[in-house]
């Protein structure tokens, strides 16, 4: 396991106080704009994995507040995809579950909703044609700034040749962030607007 950053770092302060403002201002997004934005965002990811041919797709359980919005599960699988879940363990690391309808989903130990089958450990990753990541916001050069837990970094650190892809709102994408060592970047981005490429 990788080991723990200084949370007291300046880095790691400055890391609290941009998720302090990414939060606020997704909680200030009008309900009806969210929705429009999560729509349009929900059209661009299937066709995005539609053009990658992909078959099998690591995604993730949107909160209320967050891109893609609480469809986002529901949508991937209803275009056909086999869609993977990741499962909260309390040493901060994640196993993956197959979504197979809402019904059998459970909240997890972190409020977020996981399917409740079978799990498989971050090997499976690595079997999958696309991982959708979730994130505040990312840099220029498609590095993610995620909730503060490291659960994602571990995780796709394990899979690095694997296609992933960051889901975000626009105002989220491009932004100056903080970094450290052990964050992980991603090719991609989607958001309302489209489908974008880091270099």
């Amino acid at each position: 396991m990788q080991a723990p950053h200084n949370q007291h770092s300046p880095i790691a302060a400055a890391k609290k106080e941009t998720r302090r403002r990414l939060f606020a201002r997704r909680r200030g997004l009008l309900a009806d704009d969210r929705a429009l934005y999560n729509a349009a965002l929900r059209t661009h990811l299937v066709r995005f994995l539609e053009d990658q041919e992909a078959r099998t797709v690591a995604a993730y359980s949107p909160l209320g507040s967050e891109p893609g919005g609480p469809e986002l599960v529901s949508v991937l699988a209803e275009s056909g995809l086999e869609v993977w879940l990741p499962v909260s363990l309390p040493d901060g690391e994640l196993e993956w579950a197959l979504f197979t309808g809402t019904d059998d989903m459970d909240d997890g130990a972190l409020g977020i909703s996981e399917p409740i089958g079978a799990r498989r450990g971050n090997e499976l990753l690595q079997e999958c044609d696309v991982i959708v990541v979730p994130a505040l916001a990312a840099n220029a050069a498609g590095v993610r700034l995620g909730k503060g837990g490291g659960y994602y970094d571990r995780a796709l650190a394990t899979a690095p040749s694997t296609t992933r892809i960051v889901v975000l709102y626009d105002h989220e994408l491009g932004v100056n962030l903080p970094v450290e060592k052990h964050d992980v970047a991603t090719g991609w981005a989607v958001t309302p607007s489209g489908v974008h490429a880091f270099p």
